[in-house]
């Protein structure tokens, strides 16, 4: 009954599945289908892992694993067609928990002692922290390329009896993912790089390869005709546009098709006890090494899990058993350690090869199904060999090589590089660690420790600290975290041991340690159990003898504590594409308890081939990033850290990697507990960010599988000069986006990340290119260059340093009409990037319309980053307006204060009648207007300007001119000679005194020092004598003083002129009179202080030139008449002389 509901409900109406399900009821077992294959050797790829962990309810185990059944079966199925008849799973092994044995759930199953290999293929457990009761493929590279796993929540197989059709196919759909590098062809809700929709000239459409439905109806996929290439999805960014069939046909394409059979289920129980088979090489290519493999397997040895069985065999011609299968307790680490031979073997007779199948056999006697074998040589294992090809299906152990050499026999690297590209479809040996035999013995050393702890994902041990020293006395810190602070391992490695005299450490309580041990070239502390977390000390002497120019490593290991906290883990891979000037990507996993911690610092240590120990050359270093780019790093927080190397070696080889995660405060992992109602989804750019829990400092190392490169770096002479050869462009572009549109015009802001040269390895691309055109296939990778409306490179900026966002603004060639943009970059020596993703622009066609009042222009454009509120109203027309209103306001305040000021500090009193009267006959005889309208209103057009003598009050004198109604000129005579003063003020003049003064009249209206007093222009309206004008002026000041009438003298015209030795107080602002006989209309005075001894306190000498004659002197004008208005006054006290120093004073 469960079997046809399956079947009608599933619509597979295939008598293959139905009859080949296993299903328990009442402790019966239907038959099923026979195996086929069982005896027969199946390629990788014929064969998936899957493991079902602890975590899954044992009273559910029986739906737990029919459920399983059912979905491998279909998974199976799915593959097959996809890939048009050409790919086949034929065989699942699942690996049930070690806690089902001998229970109901292994039952009427055929149940092996056995194990997978440690990364499955298919994870069955609990639910992930981030994406909850979701199956989802965990996807780390680009297009075509397999992912790492797929993880099933086991809630997906134990809610229901039978699994519902909507799970299976989105279990399912995963699988085929994960298997041939595709993605989702849909856009996805709040994604930044794919969302739900998307906005095409007027419309808003849906961001999608095609509709849902098609999907369905084509296993989940979109079909290769009627693909929307144009869709901003996961699938077209990644593979360059392609419908995620066309890629799986692409993979498949050089297959022969198969026939469809039904795949077997082999089940596996992991055994209680592991076994580790220590296989190593003690030929005489060896003798160099060999300090370093006992010093590595001795900690190895000591780091052991306890109730780990360990087997130590040799080899040279012949093979030879040093240790039998032994138990692993406390008190024998280092007695077991001892069994492997302390120096190499010489061989018996000379030519005499190793026989590493003669170390196979031995290996396949002393194994079971549950050993790891651990290979330690100076060659690589070939895979092909008969006896290997034996190992893997009879005892389903794992192998793992440490392989210490360069590959110098090109027929051995082809054959290394022969059982890569077997194995992972690539040029990685997903199982050789190489290192590099012609680097110095502790780096050896410190680089076999690392590769041994990366065997297996199990090991205990973890190193969190490394450093390298020179051989000097010392002193130095490290922090234990809580989550390694059980079973501290502390060791020096340097050449020569015997020269440390004091090597001791301190916890942070003060308790000291100070007796290390020596043993295998290792100087070390073993600090079984939990420790003090937190900083500890370490102080290192050496002997006087001690060679100081030496160098030597300090490492700190430590194992997870029983304190509950959860312990950073750190794994490493890389990944090879075939073919010419193809970087290789490297890849590093950082989680804590399964979710992904971000902000981390990741660097790869690359050692290339070639190098030696006298070339001292550092290995290459290179960041990792998780940032969701797409190139290398496909999803942003999802733990993994990715990067391109292509520093390429002058010649093919391995390349080694050493990875290094260090937290510097900044690293944390998100805070679940905040994100129980929010629905995350698989398939992005980006797993959510925040909210977040930092992390406390750590560090972490991690030793990742060798890979093989056959791009070389290429050389030319140039200048006599050898110079590398540029051949790798700079990496691609994936978030070109309209920034931002301005209104009323067809200018649009374009905005994008900057790339790095050389695949991102190598510092700033050199230039970009930006093209539009109204086809979107024009600006494909094909038709860029030659169809693509070239935007003008003055408008394009100058590539910035790799990840820093820059923009430019283009204007759309015309409106109404859709057009794409698309940017790449090119390098120095003209290497051209990939086309960026390809966006669209519309602006709409301005529409006017006219009223009676304004005339509105309306322009309306798309802008496909609506987000941005901010930056568009910042580049907006209201942000104009607003700008300009404020501008506006301000100046009409400045106007109106500067009107105020000008009406009270210009003094602009009512005058008496008399004196307007007199003015306006002066005026208007005259017959002279003022060329300026006069702000002062009620004054007249002349300056008041006044000298600054002693015994006046510098207020007295500027209320006096303010109030004076004719402004005249007032100036005092700055003369030394007392007696002249005196005479001057005390009594009229006559024309001879008046002529002792020496006194140029010009000088009095105009300073000697801006023109000479030769070249002086007087209005000849000036230059009349008035004697009752200047009566009237004297009255009018007494009677505003109410002071007694002073008698006016009126002195007879003549020529003065400046003596050498005499300084006129005369300010610049006393001369402004312009040409026409027009004054200045601004309301100024002008007060000077002078040097001065005797002064008369009560004389004030007030210059009135307002009508005089000019009489024409060498073609020069000069005043015939002045007049001089004296007044008595009470005497004024003299103030303090300040010599050589004048002051002006404008009221303006």
């Amino acid at each position: 009954m469960i079997i046809s509901s399956f079947c009608r409900n599933m619509a597979l109406q295939s008598a293959v599945l139905c009859s080949f399900i296993v299903v328990i009821i009442g402790g019966q077992r239907i038959p099923t289908a026979e195996p086929q294959q069982s005896r027969n050797l199946l390629s990788p790829e014929q064969v998936m892992h899957v493991r079902i962990r602890q975590s899954v309810p044992r009273h559910l185990c029986r739906r737990a694993i029919r459920n399983t059944q059912i979905m491998l079966y279909e998974s199976s199925r799915r593959v097959y067609e996809v890939s048009r008849n050409t790919d086949l799973v034929s065989r699942y092994r699942i690996e049930l928990p070690a806690g089902w044995r001998n229970t109901e759930c292994t039952m009427n199953l055929n149940v092996a002692e056995g194990q997978i290999s440690r990364q499955e293929d298919l994870l069955v457990g609990s639910q992930n922290p981030l994406l909850g009761a979701q199956p989802f493929a965990e996807q780390f590279a680009g297009c075509g390329i397999r992912g790492q796993r797929v993880q099933v929540p086991f809630s997906i197989l134990t809610d229901s009896a039978e699994m519902s059709a909507a799970a299976l196919n989105k279990t399912v759909l995963e699988v085929l993912r994960w298997r041939y590098g595709v993605f989702t062809e849909a856009g996805i809700n709040g994604d930044a790089m794919y969302p739900a929709n998307a906005t095409l000239g007027l419309q808003t459409v849906a961001n999608e390869d095609c509709t849902a439905e098609t999907q369905l109806l084509n296993n989940g996929f979109c079909p290769i005709n009627n693909y929307n290439s144009a869709a901003s999805t996961k699938q077209n960014l990644l593979c360059e546009e392609k419908p995620a069939k066309k890629v799986i046909h692409d993979l498949s394409a050089d297959k022969d098709p198969v026939h469809f059979t039904s795949p077997e289920f082999e089940y596996i129980l992991p055994s209680e006890t592991a076994r580790i088979v220590l296989v190593i090489e003690q030929s005489p290519s060896m003798w160099k090494q060999w300090n370093s493999v006992l010093s590595s397997t001795f900690q190895y040895i000591n780091s052991l899990a306890e109730g780990v069985e360990l087997a130590i065999l040799s080899y040279t011609s012949n093979t030879t058993v040093h240790l039998e299968p032994t138990r692993v307790v406390g008190g024998n680490r280092e007695g077991l350690h001892y069994r492997i031979p302390r120096r190499v073997s010489i061989p018996e007779a000379k030519g005499d090869a190793n026989c590493i199948e003669c170390a196979l056999e031995h290996a396949i006697d002393i194994a079971t199904n549950t050993t790891t074998l651990v290979l330690i040589s100076s060659s690589a294992l070939d895979k092909k060999s008969e006896e290997l090809m034996k190992l893997g299906p009879l005892a389903n152990i794992i192998i793992r090589q440490i392989v210490v050499g360069t590959y110098k026999d090109q027929k051995q690297e082809n054959s290394i590089v022969h059982q890569a590209s077997v194995h992972t479809d690539s040029l990685v040996n997903d199982d050789m660690y190489l290192i590099n035999e012609k680097q110095n013995q502790l780096n050896i050393t410190s680089e076999m420790n690392q590769a041994l702890a990366s065997l297996t994902n199990n090991y205990p041990s973890n190193k969190f600290h490394q450093e390298t020293l020179a051989t000097v006395d010392i002193e130095g810190s490290f922090s234990v975290e809580p989550s390694l602070s059980s079973n501290l391992w502390i060791q020096i490695l340097l050449d020569e041991t015997s020269d440390i005299n004091v090597f001791e450490i301190r916890s942070p309580s003060g308790q000291v340690f100070s007796f290390p041990k020596y043993d295998a070239g290792l100087v070390y502390f073993s600090l079984r159990g939990p420790r003090e977390t937190g900083v500890w000390t370490y102080r290192i002497k050496f002997y006087a003898s001690a060679a100081a120019e030496h160098k030597m490593i300090l490492e700190c290991w430590g194992s997870q504590g029983t304190t509950g906290s959860s312990s950073i883990q750190l794994t490493s891979w890389s990944h090879v594409t075939p073919g010419v000037n193809q970087p290789a990507n490297i890849y590093a996993r950082l989680e804590q308890d399964g979710l992904p911690v971000l902000n981390a610092r990741l660097v790869a240590l690359v050692r290339v081939p070639g190098q030696t120990a006298n070339d001292n050359v550092e290995p290459v270093r290179v960041e990792l990033v998780d940032n969701g780019s797409g190139y290398p790093d496909i999803t942003q927080g999802d733990g993994v850290y990715s990067a391109y190397f292509a520093d390429f070696s002058d010649k093919p080889g391995f390349y080694s990697v050493t990875i290094e995660a260090i937290n510097n405060s900044s690293a944390s992992v998100i805070n679940t507990r905040k994100l129980e109602n929010a629905t995350v989804t698989a398939g992005g750019s980006s797993l959510p960010l925040e909210p977040s829990v930092p992390l406390e400092p750590f560090t972490r190392f991690s030793t990742s599988p060798s890979f093989y490169l056959n791009s070389v770096a290429q050389f030319y002479i140039s200048s006599g000069k050898v110079q590398k050869k540029d051949t790798l462009a700079p990496n691609r572009i994936t978030d070109f986006r309209l920034a931002n549109y301005f209104n009323n015009s067809l200018f649009v802001t374009l905005a994008w990340s900057a790339p790095g040269n050389d695949f991102n390895t190598n510092g700033k691309a050199f230039r970009y290119e930006i093209r539009c055109f109204t086809a979107r296939t024009s600006l494909q990778e094909a038709n860029f260059n030659e169809q693509g409306i070239l935007v003008h490179q003055s408008l394009v900026p100058t590539p910035e340093n790799p990840g820093k966002e820059q923009r430019c603004t283009v204007g759309v060639p015309w409106p109404e009409e859709i057009f794409y943009y698309a940017i790449v970059a090119y390098d120095e020596a003209g290497n051209r990037g990939k086309v960026s993703n390809i966006i669209s622009v519309y602006v709409k066609e301005p529409i006017t319309t006219s009223t009676e009042d304004a005339t509105t222009i309306s322009l309306e454009m798309t802008d496909v980053s609506k987000s941005l509120h901010l930056k568009s109203f910042l580049h907006s027309e209201s942000l104009m307006y607003i700008i300009a209103g404020i501008i506006s306001f301000i100046l009409i305040i400045v106007v109106i204060i500067l009107t105020v000021i000008v009406r009270r500090l210009g003094v602009c009193t009512k005058k008496e009648p008399g004196v307007l009267a007199a003015e306006g006959q002066s005026h208007s005889g005259g017959g002279d207007t003022p060329s300026l309208p006069d702000l002062c209103h009620e004054q007249s057009f002349m300056r008041n300007s006044i000298s600054y003598m002693s015994g006046y009050d510098l207020p007295e004198m500027l209320e006096y001119t303010l109030r004076s109604p004719q402004k005249a000129r007032a100036q005092e005579n700055n003369n030394n000679n007392s007696a002249q003063h005196a005479k001057l003020y005390g009594s009229s003049l006559t024309e001879q005194q008046y002529s002792s003064l020496g006194h140029n009249v010009n000088s009095l209206v105009q300073p000697s020092s801006l023109v000479h007093h030769s070249s002086l222009i007087q209005p000849s309206s000036l230059i009349q004598t008035n004697k009752d004008y200047a009566n009237h002026v004297q009255r009018s000041y007494n009677s505003y003083y109410n002071k007694p009438p002073s008698p006016v003298t009126v002195t007879s015209p003549q020529k003065h002129h400046l003596a050498g030795n005499e300084s006129p107080s005369i300010s610049p602002v006393n001369s402004t009179l312009t040409a026409g006989g027009q004054s200045s209309t601004d309301c100024s005075v002008s007060v000077s202080g002078s040097d001065h001894d005797d002064h008369h306190a009560s004389t004030l000498q007030v210059v009135t030139p307002h009508q005089a004659h000019v009489v024409m002197a060498g073609g020069h004008r000069s005043y015939d008449t002045q007049y001089t208005h004296q007044r008595q006054d009470k005497p004024k006290k003299i103030p303090p002389a300040v010599p050589n120093k004048t002051v002006h004073a404008s009221l303006v």
